[in-house]
């Protein structure tokens, strides 16, 4: 904690008080595990009463032609998003940034159940694998929740449509 004649030094400027803080280093560390991370294209948060909500990294969003809603669907292993053009059906997007976001506690927690995701301790989980896939005319991101890998997810990786 700084003294009345610590702060006084800093704020006008007297040389010296630097020296005089006297500063100690923390002893705490940054954890990581297992190397350098991949940036997330989906978080999903479940924030008592702040907010339910999934966050998505805007290559997805684009990857699917940059609906203004989309329907979001789940298999055994993975959470899909699709473009929605019906204006009443499926979730509004909202954009801040570079994410996308759909704000829905009834959905989050339909997700939560339905894959079995633990949020003990937390109040996001993070998910960085995804794929488009063809279905018919719409191309549909399928992002792995369960740690699936993304060959098994059934992406067509030669025309590039892995997300990295």
């Amino acid at each position: 904690m700084l003294n009345n004649n610590s702060s006084n030094a800093v704020n006008s400027g007297t040389q010296g008080a630097y020296a005089d803080l006297k500063l100690q280093k923390l002893k705490s560390k940054q954890r990581r595990g297992g190397g350098p991370r991949k940036p997330a294209v989906l978080s999903i948060v479940s924030a008592g009463r702040c907010g339910h909500r999934f966050s998505t990294a805007s290559k997805v969003i684009e990857g699917i032609g940059n609906p203004k809603r989309v329907y979001l669907e789940i298999t055994e292993n993975a959470l899909a998003i699709r473009t929605c053009s019906d204006p009443e059906d499926g979730f509004e997007l909202r954009t801040d940034g570079k994410r996308y976001f759909v704000y829905s506690k009834d959905a989050v927690e339909e997700v939560t159940e339905a894959l079995g995701l633990d949020f003990k301790g937390r109040t996001s989980l993070s998910f960085s694998e995804v794929v488009f896939v063809n279905d018919g005319d719409d191309v549909v991101a399928l992002i792995s929740i369960s740690g699936v890998s993304q060959a098994e997810l059934g992406g067509d990786h030669s025309r590039g449509d892995l997300v990295k």
